[in-house]
């Protein structure tokens, strides 16, 4: 049987529930759906349990999305009485769902900076040539608005990992053999309307600079001569886009990602174009 919510307890967002100014539980005011708030109109409550006309408010009652630019969406109570209890509760709290549909990166690039002057005979191709543009698609599945929320874009080793899909959280850096995943971007995604899909793309710059020391390849997408100094050949690089980073969108299942993609660059060691 769950405790009753009273004003001053913490929903899921931070902010505190209103509540009753004559039945109290514990000293304080007992929350009720329906018309007591926690940043947003409290929903659900008690089937059976009843205070001025209104619904007991009960842990896990759903919280209107409210906060700067809809920020709080899918919020809940919480931190409820722990000795003062009352009957079933109501609606229960949606399932959020949320799905990352789709990964793109545009190409092909071209190596196409030749060595500075002075470099020597050898004027091989150096770096590949613009930003590399990956595009997304999200989808709410929930019945409930849902968001915001980070989406990362992470590399991966490209020889091993192109077609295998991972999930990695902000600080995963390195967790897989020590210089893979890489945090390579991140784009903040608003709040989705429940139902509704978004897409949005993420640029990943055409020289970064974000290597790790002892990480190779470097940052660019052609392999190097073994001196570290010129481009010799194309070379691919392994990418994968994973919503909500930071886990702020409490889901059932928090795997939003999918495999890893090959983007690479085409050589041209004679016009270097």
């Amino acid at each position: 049987m769950p405790g009753v919510e009273r004003k001053g307890d913490l929903a899921s967002c931070g902010d505190a529930n209103t509540g009753s100014t004559t039945v109290k539980a514990n000293g304080k005011g007992i929350t009720r759906a329906g018309i007591d708030t926690a940043g947003g109109l409290i929903n659900g409550g008690s089937d059976s349990v009843f205070v001025e006309g209104y619904k007991v408010s009960l842990p896990g009652d759903l919280i209107d999305t409210h906060g700067p630019d809809g920020s709080h969406a899918a919020e809940t109570t919480e931190n409820e009485s722990q000795d003062v209890l009352c009957g079933d509760g109501g609606d229960p709290a949606p399932d959020l769902d949320l799905t990352l549909d789709a990964i793109g990166g545009g190409g092909p690039y071209y190596t196409n900076t030749k060595n500075p002057p002075g470099s020597g005979s050898n004027q091989n191709c150096w770096w590949y040539t613009g930003d590399v543009t990956f595009s997304y698609t999200v989808t709410n599945n929930s019945s409930v608005p849902v968001g915001p929320f980070n989406i990362g874009l992470w590399e991966m080793d490209w020889f091993t990992n192109i077609g295998q899909t991972f999930y990695w959280v902000r600080g995963d850096d390195g967790k897989y053999d020590g210089k893979w995943p890489i945090l390579r971007g991140e784009v903040r995604q608003g709040v989705i309307p429940a139902g509704a899909q978004v897409t949005g793309t993420l640029v990943l710059p055409s020289d970064p600079q974000t290597d790790k020391p002892g990480i190779v390849p470097p940052h660019d997408l052609g392999i190097l001569n073994p001196h570290w100094s010129i481009v010799t050949s194309s070379h691919p690089r392994g990418f994968t886009m994973h919503a909500d980073i930071d886990k702020e969108v409490k889901e059932t299942d928090e795997k939003n990602s999918v495999p890893v993609i090959e983007v690479g660059a085409i050589y041209d060691a004679n016009g270097c174009t």
